[in-house]
């Protein structure tokens, strides 16, 4: 089922659209995907590694479902808002309270973002390789510097653009938060020091690859954190 969001920032061609995917039987909660840079919808069904997420949740009877919400993934304002749009459709949708986020890389920083504003309305949050800290990959991440618009800026004005809008400023609101994570020490793209070990030290539960790499054919990243996630919310 595809979903045009009311009132969602559209600056992206089909952002604002939602996917809905639906168990068989029962549904148990709903889960809602936040994607990482360059990727959408699509790629829940025709990209393997994505599609596994769907996969995994559905077997748990658990819906699923995609925001489209092109490079606003890394966390700006118009992706936390449409986001906001998504998680409170899939509430009345499936007249639920709570919603488990699930983020892969940029689109750690979005979600985050939504949870520590929103956290009585978030059951679990699941991250695979997420960007925790914009300031980390900002120097790597050229689709960073373009979600932002900051291809002209230093590291320093980036810093004063992105302050308190960056998961690592408000950590407290994230305390207690059910968090599952996996993550690759040998990630390039995004540090594991700098992004998910940052979660770990306020609780997150971590499983760590020690050569894995930024990389969408590592089914590693798989075999621990969501099926943690799972086991927690049932």
């Amino acid at each position: 089922m595809l979903i045009s969001l009311n009132g969602a920032v559209v600056r992206y061609p089909r952002q604002g659209m939602l996917a809905v995917f639906r168990p068989e039987g029962d549904v148990s909660g709903v889960v809602l995907a936040v994607h990482g840079s360059g990727r959408g919808i699509d790629d829940y069904s025709c990209t393997p590694f994505y599609a596994r997420q769907r996969d995994i949740s559905l077997e748990n009877s658990y819906a699923f479902a995609i925001l489209e919400n092109g490079p606003d993934t890394y966390g700006t304002d118009e992706g936390l808002f449409n986001l906001t749009l998504a998680a409170e459709e899939l509430r009345g949708l499936f007249h639920t309270d709570q919603i488990v986020l699930w983020a892969t890389s940029a689109g750690g920083v979005c979600a985050l973002r939504y949870a520590a504003e929103n956290k009585k309305n978030v059951s679990a949050f699941i991250g695979t390789f997420p960007v925790v800290d914009l300031n980390s990959v900002f120097p790597i991440l050229a689709s960073c510097r373009r979600a932002w618009d900051a291809e002209n800026l230093t590291p320093e004005e980036f810093a004063a653009v992105i302050r308190y809008k960056n998961p690592p400023d408000f950590l407290d609101n994230l305390r207690g938060l059910p968090m599952f994570l996996s993550h690759g020490i040998a990630d390039n793209a995004v540090p594991y020091s700098e992004n998910a070990a940052v979660l770990e030290h306020i609780g997150a539960k971590l499983h760590t690859i020690p050569d894995g790499v930024h990389c969408t054919e590592d089914y590693r990243y798989y075999e621990q954190a969501p099926y943690a996630a799972f086991h927690y919310l049932h």
